[in-house]
Parts: structure tokens; C-alpha cells; sequence
């Protein structure tokens, strides 16, 4: 959740790309009940608990962004979660550019781009060299 957009972590040892989620685009707070593990929240209807994906989304559209929906099957994926869903995506595609990829294409691309020198944020790990007080 540190950025907008996926950027590089680099250690020593190599490196590897952050693709930044964030609860506003994450199923779990609208849609999840679990007694058994003590997340008790009242679970939102379908157009409420979506409405605010969608939101993310324009925002990120917007801006040129990165957009990642996160959607656990057994949340999202009820019948009437999922018709939205679906409805949603469909309009997106026929009236937005958008490229839906899977996260090692995005990976692959950012490789590409880094190569072509490309500047892309990198953070270094670790941020101490030594023991901290």
C-alpha cells in the first residue's frame, strides 16, 4: 500500500516488483462475516459494498494509474456479487483502454521498461545498515 502505481524493492540479494494493493479495492471489508477468526462486520449489499471499487478504479483511470481488484472467490463470487462484476468489466472494456494482465505480464512489462532506462522507483532494502535504538 506504499504507492499508486507497482515500483521496485532491491536487496542485495535481488529484487523484485511491489504491485500496490489497497482496502479500497479489496473485497474483504465490505463482504466479509467470519466469527470464527472474531471479524464481525456488517457484510454490504452488492452495489453498496462494489460501489467503492469503481470509484478506485475512475480515480486511477484518471491519473494514469495502476488498478488491482482484489476478489476472494468465496466473497466476490456470489451470483448476484459477481453479475455486477461482470457487467462492470464488460462496460469497462467497451468503453475504456485499459489492459488487463496478469501480474507477471505487469512484471515482464516493468522489466522492459526498466531496460529501456525507463526510470522506475526503487527502494533499497533494508533501510538500516545495523542494529537500531
Amino acid at each position: 500500500m506504499a504507492d499508486d502505481i507497482p515500483y521496485r524493492l532491491a536487496t542485495a540479494e535481488g529484487a523484485l516488483w511491489e504491485m500496490p494493493v489497497h482496502w479500497g479495492a479489496d473485497d474483504w471489508p465490505p463482504f466479509a462475516h467470519y466469527d470464527e477468526i472474531g471479524y464481525m462486520m456488517p457484510v454490504r449489499g452488492p452495489s453498496a459494498g462494489l460501489a467503492g471499487f469503481w470509484e478506485e478504479f475512475e480515480a486511477q483511470y484518471e491519473a494514469g494509474g495502476f488498478f488491482m481488484l482484489i476478489l476472494h472467490p468465496f466473497l466476490t463470487g456470489r451470483l448476484a456479487r459477481w453479475r455486477l462484476v461482470e457487467r462492470w468489466l464488460e462496460e469497462t472494456m467497451a468503453a475504456r483502454k485499459v489492459w488487463l494482465a496478469r501480474l507477471e505480464d505487469i512484471a515482464d512489462h516493468l522489466d522492459t521498461l526498466s531496460a529501456e532506462g525507463h526510470e522506475i522507483r526503487t527502494e533499497r532494502l533494508p533501510y538500516y545498515r545495523g542494529p537500531q535504538r
